[in-house]
């Protein structure tokens, strides 16, 4: 199998899980920050974009003094906007023989990635407008293994609907907070996790804006999976940012869920059916209702949508 070098931003627990499955596949993994880690890189890619910068170009001056004098077959790019020109051809002149490929969880309207395309062999995103636009793979998310695990697993509900999310935009509050209204008025149950930063907690406390679940606090992984156990439905509202379909969206897929979306793209893709997935239109939740009493006619599994999959894909 291949010698991979690995150089990924960190994407929660997803990157250590992506890693995980290079090795159970049978490939050996030199695994490198895309970025400094910590508060200070954070700041200066906030407050200071030149230092940030040459912040980024000795970071990776120093992964490429650590792998001088090593040879890989693949080099794995988990985004690639923070490199400079000449820290790519550097790597690509040590690394002659290798097959580089470049995955972009982002979309061109959050970072714009175009400089960086023309030194990889291999370029795939989640962003079926950008794949169009780039002339490269569109590539979907996918779900890791326990999500499989949950339509097993699941009792009568006590949830109609479970939405998770981070409150980055005020947008995302106001669509959540008219999920909110309708369930009271039809009597849905809906239960909320809402990260909030303290900047964003503070601003909706000032106006005046709450909704039961609110926290500083993130939720991990098995707090998604006993919320989907709970639960007959999700809300996935989506970026207007991207036409990429959420990671949410794949797990909940593989658990089973019916799937309550905002996401036009959802409908053009092979999974979509509408006793599955409730597409809304300018967040009209009038349907919901309906929609949730309606049995599944297809319960199955979507193993095409795994994590192993998806990386086979990837490296094929």
């Amino acid at each position: 199998m291949s010698r991979i070098l690995f150089i990924a931003f960190d994407y929660y627990a997803y990157t250590d899980r992506i890693e995980a499955e290079m090795r159970a596949q049978g490939h050996s993994v030199r695994r490198f920050p895309i970025e400094p880690e910590g508060a200070i890189n954070r700041a200066l890619r906030r407050y200071a974009k030149a230092r940030h910068q040459r912040a980024l170009d000795a970071h990776h001056a120093r992964i490429f003094e650590a792998i001088r004098g090593q040879t890989f077959d693949r080099v794995v790019f988990l985004q690639a906007h923070q490199y400079s020109h000449d820290n790519l051809r550097a790597l690509r002149e040590a690394q002659p023989d290798a097959v580089f490929t470049l995955y972009n969880w982002d979309s061109l309207k959050t970072h714009d990635y175009r400089p960086q395309l023309p030194f990889f062999d291999r370029a795939a995103t989640f962003d079926p407008v950008d794949a169009a636009a780039l002339g490269i793979a569109y590539l979907p998310l996918f779900a890791l293994p326990e999500f499989y695990e949950v339509a097993a697993n699941r009792a009568a509900p006590a949830h109609d609907i479970y939405f998770v999310g981070s409150m980055h935009s005020l947008a995302r509050f106001e669509a959540v907070k008219r999920l909110h209204d309708h369930c009271k008025a039809a009597g849905l149950r809906l239960k909320l996790y809402l990260h909030c930063s303290p900047p964003r907690m503070l601003q909706l406390l000032r106006r005046g804006q709450w909704l039961p679940g609110m926290t500083l606090r993130s939720i991990g992984t098995d707090g998604i999976l006993d919320m989907m156990r709970a639960s007959a439905g999700v809300f996935d509202f989506a970026s207007q940012q991207q036409s990429g379909l959420t990671m949410r969206v794949f797990e909940n897929l593989a658990a089973g869920m019916k799937i309550i979306a905002t996401n036009p793209q959802i409908a053009r893709e092979p999974f979509y059916s509408p006793d599955r997935i409730l597409l809304l239109e300018n967040l009209d939740f009038a349907p919901v209702k309906a929609f949730l009493a309606e049995p599944l006619h297809d319960p199955r599994a979507f193993e095409e949508y795994s994590l192993s999959n998806w990386l086979r894909r990837l490296l094929d």
